[in-house]
């Protein structure tokens, strides 16, 4: 893993398209919130309206805020709900078929986009639609 990991270094091309973590944090704020459209259309409108569902603008830290100084922008959906608490939320996510991992923000339960992958769309959607029923 290591050794394909360096390799990738080798030349700017072959680092910037083979290079998961740097693909990822280097994505703009429009590509995410396109991306967020996509998976929003996937989830039924009685679901959306239910969780409160929405598609908002995020700062985020690369490395769990190990470096808070330095905030990326990014996307997220956060779920603003009277129906489950943010904490119960997040336990179902991280129960789900597929792990989701996301954080608690003034009371609402957000997944930054900013860390899932493009090629991850329809499995999210379809992890938001298991947790939601």
């Amino acid at each position: 893993l290591l050794e394909g990991i360096l390799r990738t270094y080798k030349t700017e091309t072959s680092f910037f398209n083979q290079n998961l973590a740097l693909h990822l944090l280097t994505r703009p704020r429009t590509s995410l919130k396109s991306f967020g459209k996509k998976i929003l259309s996937k989830i039924p409108s009685k679901i959306i309206k239910k969780y409160n569902i929405s598609l908002i603008d995020t700062m985020v830290e690369a490395g769990s805020g190990a470096m808070p100084i330095n905030s990326l922008e990014s996307a997220g959906l956060t779920f603003d709900s009277k129906n489950i608490s943010p904490n119960a939320l997040s336990k179902k996510f991280r129960n789900a078929s597929i792990p989701v991992i996301g954080y608690i923000n003034d009371n609402k339960y957000i997944i930054d986009l900013k860390a899932i992958p493009l090629d991850f769309a329809d499995n999210l959607s379809n992890v938001i639609c298991e947790v939601m029923l």
